[in-house]
């Protein structure tokens, strides 16, 4: 089980390099790396509402979709 959320988790998505990204009511995308024993995480921040979709784009970058009517691109 992977926890640090602060609200409920509402879209997942799988990246090409492994890891796991979740978006979340709390506002935020979380980057899981979880190909290790204890997994690691970054917390990404700057949306102002809840976050609702995520995917990666083909050159790598993640979009995540918020309830506010935005669209923002990661990394």
């Amino acid at each position: 089980m992977l926890e640090g959320h602060g609200e409920a988790v509402v879209c997942v998505a799988s990246l090409w390099d492994g890891r796991v990204v979740s978006g979340s009511q709390d506002r935020t995308l979380r980057l899981w790396d979880v190909q290790h024993s204890t997994p690691t995480v970054v917390a990404l921040e700057g949306q102002s509402d809840d976050i609702v979709c995520v995917a990666q784009l083909e050159d790598g970058r993640v979009a995540s979709g918020s309830q506010d009517g935005t669209l923002w691109l990661w990394g």
